[in-house]
C-alpha cells in the first residue's frame, strides 16, 4: 500500500516530511522523491510513499471520524492544514479493504 502526500499552493515549500497531530499523538515521516510541477497560478508538490507501519499506524488513528487531525508538510516552508472528514472516510475504506485483504 501507498500514500500520497499532495500540496498545492502558491509557492514552493520543497516537501520532505510529514508531521501529524492526531489527538496530541505525534507521527512524523519523510516523503519520497517529491515530483514538483508549475501549474499556472498554483504549483504542486507530490509524493507517493509505502506505507510502513509507522505510517500505517497514522492512518488508522487518523480515519476514526472524531478524531482532531492537524497535518504540517515541511520542508525548506511549511504549511499546516487540518485533515478533512473526507480524507478520513477515505482512510477508513481504504483500510477497511486492506484489513480484508491482509485475512
Amino acid at each position: 500500500m501507498r500514500l500520497k502526500t499532495y500540496y498545492r499552493g502558491s509557492g514552493w515549500i520543497f516537501m520532505n516530511r510529514v508531521i501529524a497531530l492526531v489527538d496530541g499523538e505525534k507521527f512524523e515521516f519523510m516523503v519520497d522523491n517529491p515530483q514538483r510541477k508549475l501549474g499556472y497560478p498554483k504549483v504542486d508538490e507530490e509524493s507517493t510513499t509505502f506505507v510502513d507501519e509507522n505510517i500505517l499506524k497514522f492512518m488508522r488513528a487518523a480515519a476514526d471520524p472524531n478524531s482532531e487531525v492537524e497535518v504540517r508538510l515541511q520542508g525548506e516552508k511549511y504549511t499546516d492544514f487540518k485533515l478533512s472528514k473526507m480524507t478520513k472516510e477515505k482512510f477508513a475504506k481504504i483500510l477497511t479493504l486492506y484489513d480484508e485483504i491482509k485475512k
